[in-house]
């Protein structure tokens, strides 16, 4: 079973154009968050079957997104998010067996 992410696009919020899938993976995918740092767009997607936690650049907003590091690995990992705060990226994510909360600073500069 895979997992797609599609874009949608509306002027005013009840009449929406269908724009295509933009991210096609092999695995389930949830949770879209996109973020802009330094003029580009980042996607974080929960994808805990893979039990990792992946970050995507687009090449081109909002289409042709690369897979460009794995944040984490070895466990199921819910609901990711990213979070800067005074000069320093931080990663927010549930582990699944427990659903405990876990914060994560990043050590690699993103951007």
């Amino acid at each position: 079973m895979g997992g797609d992410i599609a874009l949608a696009t509306s002027n005013n919020g009840n009449q929406w154009n269908y724009r295509g899938v933009i991210l096609s993976e092999s695995i389930t995918l949830s949770f879209p968050s996109i973020y802009e740092i330094n003029d580009r767009h980042y996607l974080l997607v929960d994808s805990n079957e893979s039990n990792n936690v992946r970050l995507f650049k687009a090449e081109k907003f909002p289409y042709n997104w690369t897979c460009i590091d794995t944040l984490l690995e070895g466990n199921k990992w819910t609901d990711p998010s990213i979070f800067y705060y005074n000069s320093n990226y931080f990663l927010f994510t549930t582990l699944k067996s427990t659903g405990n909360l876990h914060l994560f600073l990043f050590l690699k500069y993103i951007g």
